[in-house]
This record gives structure tokens, sequence and C-alpha cells, in this order.
């Protein structure tokens, strides 16, 4: 009984300690405090803030990074997430004007 009460307790401590290890890598972006807005992390920023869950694809255009999270094959949700941390959505599928403001993602420098 004793083995079986080691084993057992063995697994599990090893099942807890591989488990927190996972989640440790796994930083949100609200954890994360980006101090700058870039090509990269910009689909975790829109994923987080807009509750966007579909793949997003991103191009950077100076001022902004516009991404587009495709719906189907004709539309696509797009966002422009501004170098200043302002999240603008366009739900019209082809991402013209008017991009309506989501918010404003907290940057590292500007709390």
């Amino acid at each position: 009984m004793k083995l079986v009460s080691k084993v057992l307790g063995s697994t599990i401590l090893t099942g807890a300690v591989l488990f927190t290890g996972m989640q440790a890598g796994q930083a949100n972006a609200e954890e994360e405090h980006y101090s700058q807005v870039t090509k990269d992390n910009a689909p975790e920023i829109i994923k987080y803030y807009a509750g966007e869950n579909k793949r997003i694809s991103t191009s950077d255009k100076g001022d902004y990074i516009e991404a587009s999270a495709i719906n189907s094959n004709t539309t696509a949700t797009h966002y422009r997430l501004y170098k200043d941390g302002t999240l603008r959505v366009s739900n019209n599928g082809a991402g013209a004007p008017p991009f309506k403001k989501i918010g404003k993602f907290p940057l590292k420098n500007n709390q």
C-alpha cells in the first residue's frame, strides 16, 4: 500500500510541476505589458482586447499595424493597432473606413 501511495504521490507532483511550467511560458497580452506595438505582438494584443479567436495576419503600415481575421472566403474583420496602443476595428468586411475605436492597450512606457 505504501508503494502505491508513493507512486501516486510522485505522479501527482510531477504532473503539477509540468503543468505549472507549461503555464509559465504562456503569458497573455495583459501580463506581458509590451513597451511597443510590433507586427509580431499585434495578433496577441488583438486577440486579448478584441476577443478575436481566428488566425490574424498582419502588415506594418508605419503608424499602425494592419491586421485581418478571415471570417469566410469573402469577408474579414479588419483591425488597426496604432503604435500608441489604440485599437480600431472595421466590421464592413472590406477593411474600409470607418474604423471604430475599441480601446487603448496600455503600453509599458505609457503607464
